[in-house]
C-alpha cells in the first residue's frame, strides 16, 4: 500500500524525526508507544531498532515487542528504504520463524518550505486483513509524528 502525507515543517526537521534514535521512540510506535528504546546505525546494511514494552491484546501477547531490519537506501533528505522484521507475534507470523521482512520506501519532497512523506509499504501476507491492519496502523503513527513534530518543531 502506499500513503502520502503533508507535514508544515521543512524536510529537514521531518527526516531528523525518522532517523534519530530519540525521535524515532517517540512516535514510531503511534499509540502503542511505552517505553519506547530506539537505536540505529544510519548507513547501507545497518540495523535499526525501535523496541515497546506492550500491554497485550487479543492478537499480541504482553511483553517486550519490537520491529527491526535494515537500511537498503539512504538518500538524505529524499529518500529512505529499509527492512521490517517483526519482533513480535503479529497475526500472519504466529508460530513462524520463516516470515518474510517487509519492505518500505519513504520518499521526502519539499513543499516550499514543508514537507511531502510518501510512505510505500510492501512484503506482508495478503490475507484479506493484514493489509487493512498494517494501513490502519501507519495511519495512526503518521498521525503521532505530526503531532511530535507540532510539539517539537
Amino acid at each position: 500500500f502506499s500513503l502520502t502525507q503533508d507535514y508544515p515543517h521543512p524536510v529537514q526537521r521531518v527526516w531528523r524525526a525518522w532517523t534519530e534514535p530519540k525521535e524515532m521512540a517517540i512516535w514510531f510506535w503511534g499509540g502503542m508507544t511505552k517505553n519506547a528504546e530506539a537505536s540505529r546505525d544510519l548507513r547501507p546494511n545497518g540495523h535499526w531498532r525501535v523496541s515497546i514494552d506492550y500491554a497485550g491484546d487479543a492478537d499480541w501477547p504482553a511483553g517486550r515487542i519490537g520491529m527491526l531490519g535494515f537500511y537498503v537506501t539512504i538518500r538524505p533528505m529524499e529518500e529512505l528504504i529499509y527492512t521490517v522484521h517483526w519482533d513480535a507475534n503479529v497475526v500472519y507470523n504466529l508460530g513462524r520463524t520463516d516470515c518474510p521482512d517487509e519492505l518500505i520506501r519513504v520518499r521526502f519532497e519539499d513543499l516550499d518550505g514543508q514537507c511531502r512523506v510518501q510512505y510505500e509499504h510492501s512484503g506482508f501476507a495478503d490475507d484479506g486483513h493484514s493489509i487493512q491492519g498494517h494501513r490502519d496502523g501507519t495511519l495512526d503513527v503518521l498521525a503521532h509524528l505530526g503531532k511530535h513534530l507540532t510539539a517539537h518543531p
